[in-house]
């Protein structure tokens, strides 16, 4: 471990020199020459004029643009070096895979020794190769624990699997060739799963059918689930595919009563597979039909298992928090799973979400000095959404808004330009490489971490080189790492002209919602079809140029960003048109269709009808993605606000529009109340308390 940290540390001073020949600025016209020939696949001949330019940068990037293309066919060692030299670069990670992949297909058993004589494998290909020298050696038991533990993973690549079928077949136990097919069942890999479930039964086929069946939804997944055996049903593999199937079905009950008797996080294989379905069906079952089942699914994300430092053991705490305070009223229980939360919070969203809620707790329990002090934590980063909820509390709902702005100067730009990193960079631009950018934008905002000044030159820099969209990002991977820079990660001069038509748009709204949409890349594409600024759907579209009257091709959509603008801008107004107003509603209609948020609204209540308070309602929306889109998306209308000189209005006003009516969201006034001492059974708090709701609020008290 000792040799890496030196190499990352040797990196990052690499990557951050300055090389003044001719000057700081000036790129080699070789040096482009070279790289757009790799850009082109020219490999041999783009490394000779790498090496003639001279320039350290220009070698470096042919030679990543090399084994990105062909590390199939360069040696391991190669890859290897790169990767040990190079731990900040794009993809240097996989890089290394790909250097272990090479390496245990060499099976070089002196090579293998050598290099892992002071390191570790840190890929399933390393486990390999590491076992081939192992038992080479005549280390039979510790060469079949490293096959063992690759083989039962369903990460494992097929060219690894191949390998060890291949080669320590022997090495495999039927129980190694079991585990390896429930894992595959649990990853939802059921293709993979039915082929593998060939080297074991006919039983074990038609097990793996029958995971496929439920895992895809088909109407037969049922029937062929009950139709196996007790002992294949009973296997937890089966039982995971079995409550998905009615959670995707939209059955809570019926998942539900699946997950109350999971089996016990050693059976379970993956227990993150496990509390994603309980997380879920928690959530399925906050619907008003299901008011009677309120605390069984307070039970249901309160026992999730995980340490609160987990990522999961903070949404688990999060949302058992928000059930006990909203749905079940036991304010104390909830203030200890917030505070739970608050404690193992990393990023600053998950801290200002905790803290808000523990805020909302402590209110509810009259502990109004406290919290204020929670709403001032929520607040520390008064431009994300709880933060804003937070700040309107204390009062400085209409406070003008904050927003970090720098601007980099001369000595950041000239060190962030000159390093090689930088011109790495600028190297892509000048050959044509675009589109390679995106990659370098994480490295290179880990290599300025805690350096304001440069981070904002490395912004400027992403602008200059690929435009609006990678200043965003690179903003954006600042302000995870604690760093805002909004002038860039909130650009106000990043849209064409366009000509709307229909309805006014708030041009807050629009910056917002395409912020979080495409970031401003007019090229943009997602997986499910979504293109350009407004990642329109092709049919949404088309149907809108059909009503404005306008022409479609597909092609311009992406093509023609002021095309796509105006489309966007005309279905985004009637939207929130359509839904009397409400920006909340248009927002979650925008991002998972229309039909959705009105389904939500019989399911959770309408908040516009005063059902339900909308800030619960924000947070009841069962898509993962939209709940958050919604709020990022809020969160970036008041910071464009403030960015486009516009005065500042308390969220709750944006989230009561189109309600006619509004309740300001501010701290009730009152003096705190002491806290009321209670002899807890700390033991059964810790353990989740038995079974029911009322053991819990006995062991571990409520307000």
């Amino acid at each position: 471990m000792t040799s890496i940290r030196a190499f990352i540390t040797a990196s990052i001073a690499l990557l951050t020199v300055s090389f003044m020949a001719p000057s700081a600025s000036a790129l080699s016209s070789t040096g482009v020459q070279a790289v757009r020939a790799a850009l082109k696949t020219q490999f041999d001949g783009a490394a000779r004029l790498a090496r003639q330019s001279g320039d350290q940068a220009a070698m470096t990037l042919v030679e990543w643009l090399t084994l990105m293309r062909r590390n199939k066919d360069v040696s391991a060692q190669r890859l290897l070096n790169f990767a040990e030299r190079y731990p900040m670069w794009p993809l240097a990670a996989t890089i290394r895979a790909w250097g272990e992949r090479n390496l245990m297909q060499s099976r070089d058993v002196a090579a293998i020794r050598r290099y892992y004589a002071q390191r570790r494998p840190a890929s399933l290909y390393g486990r390999v190769a590491l076992a081939t020298a192992l038992k080479a050696e005549g280390k039979r038991d510790e060469a079949a624990r490293l096959i063992r533990a690759a083989w039962v993973s369903p990460a494992l690549p097929g060219a690894a699997g191949t390998f060890i079928l291949r080669h320590h077949r022997e090495l495999l136990s039927r129980a190694a060739h079991e585990e390896r097919l429930w894992r595959l069942i649990t990853d939802q890999k059921t293709a993979a799963a039915a082929r593998h479930a060939r080297r074991l039964s006919a039983a074990h086929v038609r097990a793996a059918e029958a995971a496929r069946a439920l895992i895809r939804r088909r109407a037969n997944g049922p029937r062929l689930f009950r139709a196996l055996p007790a002992a294949m049903r009973n296997q937890p593999a089966l039982r995971y595919a079995y409550a998905r199937y009615w959670r995707r079905k939209v059955m809570p009950l019926k998942a539900l009563s699946i997950l109350e008797r999971a089996p016990g996080r050693a059976r379970q294989l993956d227990p993150e597979r496990w509390w994603t379905e309980k997380r879920l069906v928690a959530r399925q079952l906050l619907a008003r039909n299901y008011r009677r089942h309120w605390p069984r699914a307070y039970r249901l994300a309160a026992s999730h298992g995980f340490s609160g430092k987990s990522r999961q053991g903070y949404r688990g705490a999060s949302l058992a928090g928000f059930i006990a305070l909203r749905k079940l009223g036991r304010a104390r229980a909830a203030h200890r799973h917030f505070l739970n939360a608050a404690k193992h919070a990393r990023s600053r969203t998950q801290k200002s979400r905790a803290w808000y809620w523990v805020g909302r707790a402590r209110e509810k329990l009259g502990d109004m000095a406290g919290a204020r002090r929670a709403y001032a934590e929520a607040a520390r980063t008064p431009t994300l959404y709880y933060a804003l909820l937070a700040r309107e509390k204390l009062g400085r709902g209409t406070h003008p808004l904050p927003i970090p702005a720098k601007r980099p100067s001369t000595a950041a730009r000239a060190a962030v330009n000159g390093s090689l990193i930088g011109r790495a960079v600028r190297y892509l631009r000048a050959a044509g490489g675009k589109d390679r950018l995106r990659a370098f934008v994480w490295p290179l905002a880990l290599t300025f971490k805690g350096e304001r000044d440069k981070l904002a030159a490395a912004a400027a820099l992403m602008w200059d080189a690929g435009g609006p969209a990678m200043a965003v990002r690179l903003a954006k991977a600042a302000g995870s790492i604690g760093v805002d820079i909004d002038n860039y990660g909130y650009p106000l001069r990043a849209l064409p002209g366009y000509r709307h038509r229909g309805p006014a748009l708030e041009r807050a709204v629009l910056l917002g919602l395409i912020r979080q949409e495409s970031e401003f890349d007019p090229k943009a594409g997602s997986r499910v079809g979504a293109q350009g600024l407004m990642q329109l759907m092709p049919g949404t579209a088309r149907r809108v140029a059909r009503r404005i009257g306008v022409g479609y091709h597909h092609g311009w959509l992406t093509a023609r960003p002021s095309y796509n603008l105006m489309l966007g801008h005309h279905y985004l107004a009637n939207l929130v048109q359509r839904f009397g107003g409400s920006y909340i509603l248009a927002f979650a209609g925008y991002n998972a269709g229309p039909l959705n948020a009105r389904k939500w609204l019989s399911r959770y209540g309408d908040f516009r009808s005063g059902e339900v308070d909308p800030i619960d309602w924000v947070e009841m929306i069962p898509f993962t993605e939209t709940r958050t889109y919604v709020q990022k998306v809020m969160q970036n209308v008041h910071i464009y606000r403030a960015r486009l000189g516009r005065k500042s209005i308390p969220i709750s006003r944006d989230l009561y529009r189109g309600t006619g009516r509004w309740r300001p969201h501010v701290l009730r006034a009152g003096v705190s109340a002491p806290r009321p001492k209670r002899a807890r059974d700390r033991r059964a708090c810790k353990a989740g308390a038995g079974a029911g709701i009322a053991d819990l609020i006995k062991a571990c008290g409520d307000g």
